[in-house]
């Protein structure tokens, strides 16, 4: 029996450290970090045994002079904001650079990173007694309708419009992959932060040592597969072909991740728009929709491919699932996208350089529907916060164009366009395996949460009837009823 090592999300650091310890960037990422007028640069970016010298003409652009921040920030010198983020790689590689921040605005940043929950809990507590202990808070995109519906956070929309001496004149809100994201009721309330999803793992060593096999077997070639028909083919041909190697990866423990996991095949039984998935939005009810006859199928299938997983998929959350890749014993499979460069990581990983990354695929009848559970998030103003100016200037300072490409490829996620276009983004997307074009790729077909203020509870209420139903203890039919009633009662608060 092969011992699974399991790595938590929030211990990331570690590995995405050791990973880019061999992704050493120099020439390019000096310039990033230095805002200037660039015509030519060239960018010597170093990867574990391989070394590329690439140049690049990039059209004159306008950023940040270093004397804006200093400027800007000359009234709040001295001033002390505090800042709760999740402990994910995205805010530990930030946190490294906070210094800087100090250093050129006198601003001092005391930055808490923690668990997930744990920024839900404190920033609840926050706004609930309208402390304003937080001034600058992380916003996951399924808390965004609850913190915006109820006033808890103050939109950057207004910021912007209330201190223009404060905006970056490089900000480019257009240029951010997630904006919409941010936005509540038509108003940007967050700055984007991060974006990733699940994309498609699939081992290119084992594709190709049992290409032939097959093809004998299955009358095609062993590729990518186009379709979940033939991603099921590629399950079964696989589940048992070594010892403990499988063909499937899921997330079905009773908790959020099986949540997350269920709405990826959800959404890809349901029509094309993702909103119209979850509930009726003229009766704002959930019944005859998330219980629907595609629906039913779309559970029951998800519990069928369960057969090609590891048995213990059902204690599976993200962390156990990327543990299992990382020992080598998934064949191919979905997987939230933040976990890629952990399985570049030898110290964890069995399977550094063997990955291959692509979107997931759709239902050959139904190849429009989306099929990518995304994630974005976003930095939020306290509306309580009596700093709010100093935060505006630290979350934009944040995600300044100029740092964003030497961000991207310590943290594995992805938030502006123009980031993608980076010479060293580049030579780190063909190292990882094509993971940032993969990304892109997916989100043709990706869903975001619903951004209402009941949709956080409505998913932490799906946990136990998704559970139930993948353990066999009642039927899909059952469970959606049972969560369909659920998600009545939370909406008929609201909307009675």
């Amino acid at each position: 029996m092969v011992e699974e090592k399991k790595i938590n999300r929030r211990d990331y650091l570690k590995y995405t450290g050791a990973a880019i310890g061999g992704l050493v960037v120099g020439g390019a990422l000096g310039y990033l970090l230095k805002p200037s007028e660039v015509v030519e640069k060239t960018a010597t970016v170093t990867v574990p045994g391989v070394e590329k010298t690439v140049t690049k003409t990039v059209e004159k652009i306008v950023t940040a002079p270093a004397s804006f921040w200093a400027k800007a920030a000359e009234p709040y010198r001295g001033t002390t904001i505090h800042v709760i983020t999740e402990s994910t790689p995205p805010s530990l590689v930030l946190g490294k650079y906070i210094s800087e921040f100090e250093k050129e605005t006198g601003i001092k940043v005391e930055y808490e990173t923690t668990y997930y929950d744990d920024v839900y809990a404190k920033s609840m507590a926050d706004f609930s007694a309208h402390t304003g202990i937080y001034d600058v808070i992380y916003v996951e995109i399924e808390w965004l309708g609850a913190y915006a519906g109820a006033g808890y956070i103050y939109p950057i929309e207004d910021m912007m419009r209330e201190h223009p001496e404060l905006t970056d004149p490089n900000l480019d809100l257009e240029d951010f992959i997630t904006l919409k994201q941010c936005s509540y009721k038509g108003k940007v309330y967050t700055l984007p932060y991060e974006f990733f999803g699940y994309v498609y793992y699939y081992r290119k060593d084992l594709f190709e040592k049992y290409a032939k096999e097959f093809e004998r077997e299955y009358g095609r070639p062993l590729e990518v597969p186009k379709t979940m028909e033939e991603y099921e083919d590629i399950a079964k041909f696989f589940t048992g072909k070594e010892p403990e190697l499988y063909g499937h990866l899921a997330q079905a423990k009773t908790h959020n991740a099986l949540v997350c996991d269920w709405e990826n095949f959800h959404c890809m039984f349901g029509p094309p728009e993702y909103e119209k998935c979850f509930i009726d939005w003229n009766r704002m009810r959930a019944d005859g929709v998330v219980n629907s006859s595609w629906a039913v199928e779309a559970l029951e299938y998800y519990i069928r491919l369960l057969k090609y997983a590891p048995p213990g998929a059902l204690t599976y959350t993200w962390d156990e699932a990327a543990a299992a890749m990382q020992m080598g014993m998934i064949a191919q499979g979905p997987l939230w996208g933040d976990w890629v460069m952990s399985m570049y990581d030898p110290t964890v990983s069995k399977v550094v350089g063997k990955l291959g990354f692509a979107p997931m695929p759709g239902l050959s009848k139904n190849p429009n529907a989306k099929r990518m559970n995304a994630c974005a998030s976003g930095w939020g103003i306290n509306a309580d916060s009596k700093k709010k100016e100093a935060a505006w200037l630290f979350i934009q300072w944040a995600k300044r164009k100029e740092f964003e490409p030497l961000w991207v490829i310590q943290a594995g996620v992805i938030c502006r366009k123009s980031s993608l276009e980076h010479p060293a983004v580049k030579i780190a997307d063909k190292y990882y395996g094509n993971y940032f074009t993969a990304q892109m790729e997916a989100a043709k077909f990706s869903y975001f949460p619903l951004i209402i203020p009941e949709y956080a509870e409505m998913k932490t209420a799906a946990e136990e009837p998704l559970g139930l139903a993948v353990t066999g203890k009642i039927s899909a039919k059952e469970a959606l009823d049972m969560l369909a009633e659920r998600w009545n009662e939370i909406l008929k608060r609201s909307y009675p």
